[in-house]
Parts: C-alpha cells; structure tokens; sequence
C-alpha cells in the first residue's frame, strides 16, 4: 500500500476491479455453456437414438426442477409460522411401539358391537365381495383406477370396525413403486431395420410396450417367426421344428390355433394350459431365444382397430424378475405394424397364415431373413405406486410382544391382463369375485369379528390386504423386506385366496408347519361344519409361501379351482356366501385363539422331515453316498399323475443336472412315475456316471432331461 495513500481513497478503485473480474467470469461461464450445448446438441444429432434421449432427459428435468420448485414455495408458504425444520423423509417408516402408546386416544378402541347373526355376516360378506368385484373397479388391475378405490375401501371398513390404521405416516397404507429396478431395466427403444435399410423407430405405449425387466444394454438381433410359440408333443405340434430359436427374436402369436373351434384339439374353444402368455415366453426362453415379441390374432387386433388404429389394447404389466430362470427383453406389439414389416420381407399375411395353421394344424414357422431388430435396455423412468393395507387390533392393555397377521390379496388382472385363460377376452373385465374378493371380504368380516373380543386378547393381529399378489407375490414380498412389525415377533400368518367356491371339502395347506396347528383348525372347522382337508407343506402359490421361508408358521385356507378362474365369469353371483361366513367365524376362532394366549407355537417337521415318515428319505443325499442318491424331496399331486420336486438339494444328482423346485416327474427311464416307490426304485443302483432320461413338466412345458449319476 503507499504511504500517501488512505483505504478510503483506493476503494472505489477495488470494487471498479472486483466488478470487472466478476464480469469478466460470469462472461467465461456464459460462453463455456454454449459452447458444450453446441456441442452436445451436434453430436446427438449423429445418432437417432441418443437425440432422443437427450431431449427426453433435458424435459424431464426441466419438469422435475419446476415440480420441485413449486413443492418449496408451498411448503414456504405453508410454513411461515414454523421455525423448526423438518428433515425429508428418506422411506416410509412405520410408527414405532413409542409412537403409539404416545397417542393412547386413536390406539386403544371400545370393544366393537356387531350383529353377529348369520344372516348379518352373510350380508356384510356379500356386499364387501359384490363391491369388490363390480365393474366399477376394473377388475382391480395393477393400472386401474379401481385398485386405488378397492385400497380405500378396505381401509374404511377396517376404520369403522375400529382397527388401529395410522401404520404409515398416519395411513394404512404401505406403498412401494413397481417397474423400478436398480440393476435391470425395461425395454425403453426398439428400432427396426425394414426392407432397404430404411430404420422404423417404435413409440413407446403405442407401438410397444416392455413386458419384463432384464439386463440393461443394446442388442440388434435376426428374427425368426415361431408362430403360437407352442410345444405340445402330444398333439404332434411344434411351432419350433425346423427353425432355430437360439439368438435371435422370436416373434410369437397369442392365444393358440383354432381357439374358435369346439372340436380344436388345444381343449376345443376353452383357453389349454399352452395359450397363457407366461407359458409361451417360458418355452421361447427354452429353446434359446434372446428376445420374444408378442403380437396379438388378427381378430382381436381387427377389433381393437375399430376403436383406435392405432391400438391392438397392449398389455401393461411387467413379470416379476423371478419368474423365470433367465429374463431377457420381452414386448408386446402392435400387430398391424409387424404384419406390414413381415409382408415386405415376403410373408404372407398374420390372418392368412393364422388361416392356414387352423385349417390343418400345421405350423408355418420361418426365418425372415433380413429383417433386424434393435433393443435399448434401460431403467425405467417412472413407476407405478401400489399399495398394501394393513390395519390392526391392538389388545387393551400393554404393549403386546407377539403379533399374528391375517392376509389376503386384494389385486386381479384387470382388463384381459396378461394371466387370462379366456379366449378372445378382448379388454372384457376380469372381476376376480372368487380371486380374491372373497378372501379380502373375509379378512375385512374376521377384523369387525375379532374387534368383539378385544378385551380377550394378548397379542396383535395385524389384518394386511396385499397388492400385485397376480405378479408374483409383490405385495407380500415388499413387506417382508420392509415389516411394520419385526418379523421375530410374529408368530403366524393365516392366508385367505379363493375361499368363495366352497364345495365338498376346504383345503388348509400349512398344517405341518407348526405342531399344534390340527388341534386348533379341526375343531374350529368341526364347529361350523366344514369339512378340511389338511396340506402339511407351507409353500404354494399364494402370500402365505413368502412368510413360510422366514420361518414363520402358515396356514393357507382355499377352495379349489373352477371354470370361470382368470376368465370374465368369475363373478359375484357365482359365490357361497354360506361357506364363506362359515370360513369366516372359523378363522375368527383360530386367530381368538391364537391371540387369548401367549404360549407360542411350536415349530413344525421340516419339509425333510414331513416326508421322511413316508419313505422319501432314501431320496435325500447323504455324505460319502456311494452310489449318489438323487438328491430331492417330493410330494404327490392331487388328481394329477407324477410327483412335484419342493426341494432339491445341492451337489446332489437331481441339482447337478438342472432339475428345479416345482418340476413335475412324469417318467424316470423307461418306469412311469406315479407313486415314491416307482421314484425311488428307479433312481437307486445306478453307477457314477450312468446316463438316464427323465420326462418331466416344467411350468407348464414338457421337457425331457438326460440326468447324469
């Protein structure tokens, strides 16, 4: 600093050159930012794809700036009085035990005063499921909006009855997003090479829509034309023979041939075990396809037509990841696009060869040469919010330790969702009256039963009504990954699915699985003279498997199936009413019992150890077998031949040779499989390294499987 020189006199001078300075970087900002939009904007326009992406990404955040914008100055103004932040809520936790017993006014409830006639239960069970499986709610899809209406009402008839339902946020409801995965993505592009190397870039929703998550990645595959996608070696059909599926995408029809036709040989006009959508991605993944897409008949794609050309009524799910062994991309597309790409590369038309296979049953499987088709694998930028309900009662008193739940699935498929056996359903409603508003009417009818014995129990019971169950369990799944309540602290799940079809006898699977189950079902049964017969195994199709793999005791009620399972007629109509409200008062006399006591159940027989009393355990490996034994725990299936594998343990035969868990065993060598005896006569004495082939039914498909000792 100079010495005749004062601060004051040199500050103007300081802030002329602060000025400049900050002008000078602002100005340095400014022309770096356009020069990497520039040069942004010029290398996405040297490829199509990432064009689009890019656009995409920038108006998505640009949305999601404005939405979160306009969420503070809300939230600013809403708070002007509140000076303590609060902080942002990273999950939807559930209340804790102190959060409740701090709000003693909404947690402890009077003991419920209900008509407990049978003609009151009668009518509150038919009203419940009559709502449920209305036309108002849409079937109760994933995407519609009467899944969110059922949610509701369920939540208010466990309100009224008094239950405990500020679980989450001061809500019933647990929620979770679908379609979301970190590690694997959804179809997100598809591009089609067509004839002169002209590129057809497919919209989303409209020309396509991705029907399972898979690796993310890029793929340009050869196609391949498979026909229904069917093999069914019993009627001497293979939409596979001469054709070469592995690497390529398979594009494969729905439904099956002659579906029209009472004298078809597929189950004549009634939808076989070969026409589910499941069914034929399961068997295109086993003959090595790298890609399947979907196409509707042209009558349904004619149909959809005279409502919007430019719809063929889409399928809008997504398969759980682990329903089938591998995933790749699979989409459903609109079936006049493909005909019109499949015409110029020398194909007759789809209606045409539809024509031609139900004329004479033969396949008209083919290579198109040619025509290529692109994939984009990518996260899926949005998910649908699902919710499961849960609502409990808490016992007066102290804080329990034990908690029992009560569980039924409360979604179905929808609008001829992808789960349909109906033929030519067309969007028609799929009401699910039996699957499950049944089981939802009757866990909302326990609740309001139970709320009367309040002052009789110890422990909690916790009634949850799960979602997206028709996906692959998801509800149930997420709230094992996320309890509201500890899972060491519950002692037992009491599952409801199909219980409104009540016939002979009422099937109870999960006996097995905790050692005073029988005493307590059978006499609660005797009482309202239903007729049981008991499951010893916890697993099976149905929410109650994902609590049995936890350790936790299960009982599963059911009802047997029937025509009008996954069709439109599954309707309200249809239901025992009676044999409801007696499953009904039944279930409210185990849970009573259940919760009045605080001895705990007893652990059951392990899978092993339920079938070793039978014999099987001849079948189970043991160290230092010579010669190795096959490795399997198996029971047997009621009115179906063979016997089911539930287990298949390690480095055994059965799991070196790829055999699974839900495999069915039709014939071992030359021995037809029918009893344990012929399983284990003819899988004992044979040497390391003998070769055997084994038949059996893998989800639907028939496989045969040389099995090596």
């Amino acid at each position: 600093m100079n010495a005749h020189t004062s601060p004051e006199n040199n500050l103007p001078n300081q802030q002329g050159s602060q000025r400049f300075l900050l002008t000078g970087f602002l100005m340095v900002i400014g022309l770096t930012g356009l020069c990497w939009l520039g040069f942004r904007y010029a290398s996405a326009g040297s490829d199509e794809l990432e064009s689009l992406t890019f656009l995409e990404d920038f108006s998505a955040q640009k949305d999601k700036l404005d939405s979160e914008l306009a969420a503070l100055r809300e939230k600013a103004a809403n708070k002007q009085s509140t000076t303590k932040p609060q902080q942002k809520q990273t999950r939807q936790a559930p209340v804790t035990p102190s959060e409740m017993l701090d709000r003693p006014g909404d947690f402890h409830a009077e003991v419920l005063q209900l008509d407990l006639t049978d003609q009151a239960i009668e009518q509150r069970l038919s009203r419940d499921a009559e709502y449920l499986s209305s036309d108002e709610l849409e079937g109760r899809g994933i995407r519609t909006k009467g899944l969110e209406l059922a949610g509701e009402y369920i939540a208010s008839e466990f309100e009224k009855a008094g239950l405990y339902s500020a679980w989450y946020s001061g809500t019933p409801y647990q929620e979770f997003q679908l379609l979301n995965g970190s590690r694997r993505g959804a179809v997100q592009r598809v591009l089609f090479n067509r004839k002169n190397n002209e590129k057809y870039l497919l919209t989303p929703n409209v020309d396509f829509s991705s029907l399972m998550k898979t690796t993310m990645g890029t793929m340009t595959l050869p196609v391949v034309f498979a026909g229904y996608g069917i093999t069914a070696p019993e009627l001497g059909y293979d939409d596979y023979a001469g054709i070469r599926a592995s690497g390529k995408a398979v594009i494969i029809l729905r439904h099956e041939p002659q579906k029209n036709d009472e004298n078809s040989a597929f189950d004549g006009a009634e939808a076989s075990r070969y026409a589910p959508v499941y069914t034929k991605i399961q068997n295109a993944i086993a003959h090595g396809a790298t890609a399947v897409i979907l196409c509707d008949t042209h009558s349904k794609s004619e149909a959809a037509a005279e409502d919007d050309p430019f719809s063929s009524n889409l399928l809008k799910v997504e398969f759980s990841e682990d329903a089938f062994d591998i995933t790749i991309p699979v989409i459903h597309c609109r079936q006049s696009l493909l005909d019109e790409v499949l015409q110029e590369f020398g194909m007759e038309t789809l209606k045409d060869i539809e024509i031609q296979i139900d004329s004479d049953l033969r396949p008209r499987s083919r290579d198109v040469k040619g025509f290529e088709i692109g994939f984009e694998v990518a996260r899926n930028r949005s998910g649908r919010s699902v919710r499961n309900v849960l609502a409990s009662i808490e016992p007066n008193g102290a804080m329990p330790e034990k908690t029992i739940i009560v569980g039924a699935h409360y979604d179905h498929l929808g609008r001829d969702g992808w789960g349909s056996l109906a033929v030519g359903a067309d969007g028609a409603i799929h009401n699910g009256a039996d699957d499950n508003a049944s089981g939802t009417a009757i866990i909302m009818e326990v609740a309001r039963q139970l709320a009367t014995k309040r002052d009789q129990l110890k422990s909690r019971v916790l009634f949850i009504a799960f979602t997206a169950e028709e996906l692959g369990l998801l509800g149930s799944k997420h709230y094992i990954r996320d309890p509201a309540v500890p899972l060491k602290e519950t002692v037992a799940m009491v599952n409801l699915d199909m219980v409104g079809r009540l016939r002979e006898e009422l099937t109870v699977y999960g006996v097995g699985t905790a050692q005073e189950w029988n005493s307590i079902l059978l006499p609660s049964a005797e009482k309202q003279g239903l007729n049981v017969t008991g499951r010893s195994s916890g697993y099976g199709p149905s929410d109650h498997a994902v609590f049995y793999e936890r350790g936790i005791p299960v009982l599963h009620f059911f009802t047997g199936f029937h025509p009008q399972y996954h069709r439109p007629a599954d309707d309200s109509h249809l239901l025992n009413i009676e044999g409801m409200r007696k499953i009904s008062r039944c279930v409210t006399d185990i849970v009573a019992q259940l919760a009045s006591t605080e001895t705990p159940l007893s652990p059951g027989a392990t899978e092993e150890g339920m079938l070793a009393s039978t014999g099987l355990a001849d079948l189970l490996d043991q160290p230092g077998d010579t010669p190795p034994r096959f490795g399997v725990v198996v029971n047997s299936l009621p009115n179906q031949k063979g016997l089911q594998i539930k287990r298949v343990l390690p480095r055994s035969v059965a799991g070196n040779n790829g055999l699974q868990p839900g495999d069915i065993i039709h014939k071992v060598g030359e021995t037809t499989i029918e009893t344990i005896d012929d399983l284990k006569e003819s899988v004992s004495g044979h040497d390391s390294g003998a070769k055997i082939p084994i038949q059996l039914t893998r989800r639907s498909l028939n496989l045969e499987i040389e099995v090596i000792f």
